[in-house]
């Protein structure tokens, strides 16, 4: 007789619901996953996939991916957004949708795009990690440059994910003095 068991408890707050989904991984194992909020507010937000899959007893966690973040120009020294949809299962395939706006205050509607921009992430279930492991190298983000549209005041961050998109911007002339600002504007700050 099958008795219903607690494997796993995760705290935490969703202001719009746990929007929990499950699909079967090339093992034939169940995979859950749903939506953790981190921050919300007017112009800021950040919430991320947490992937767990069911093995015997146990619910193993082998994803946490960002599912959306964003900020506005109002809240830091750049503005960003990304979004992100589960595509399909088997494969798992993330798309994302994402921009990076600079401040540049001669202009009405508060600066030039840096990247505005879409991909797709594949993830393969890896049997020695017990992860599902992204694709990158397929991929126009990496797992660094991901994780820099998720956190508020990570200029830092920002600024080593995307060394080569920075560089490269300098001799754009339509972006050229934002991406100068924004650089000057934080080292100043730190």
């Amino acid at each position: 007789m099958q008795q219903n068991k607690l494997l796993a408890v995760h705290k935490g707050y969703n202001h719009y619901g746990l929007d929990l989904n499950h699909f079967v991984d090339v093992d034939n194992k169940t995979i859950v996953y749903y939506t953790q909020e981190f921050q919300s507010g007017s112009g800021i937000w950040w919430n991320n996939y947490f992937f767990y899959k069911y093995d015997g007893n146990k619910l193993l966690p082998v994803l946490k991916e960002l599912k959306d973040g964003n900020s506005q120009l109002f809240w830091g020294f750049r503005a960003w957004e990304l979004v992100s949809t589960v595509q399909s299962t088997n494969p798992l395939r993330i798309k994302m949708v994402y921009y990076i706006q600079l401040p540049d205050t001669a202009m009405a509607d508060g600066g030039p795009l840096l990247v505005d921009d879409s991909t797709v992430v594949e993830y393969r279930w890896n049997e020695k990690s017990k992860r599902l492991e992204g694709n990158y190298q397929a991929s126009k983000l990496n797992s660094s440059q991901i994780l820099s549209y998720s956190l508020h005041g990570n200029d830092i961050l920002f600024i080593n994910a995307h060394y080569k998109i920075l560089k490269n911007s300098l001799y754009n002339p339509s972006v050229r003095l934002a991406t100068l600002n924004y650089l000057r504007i934080v080292k100043d700050h730190y």
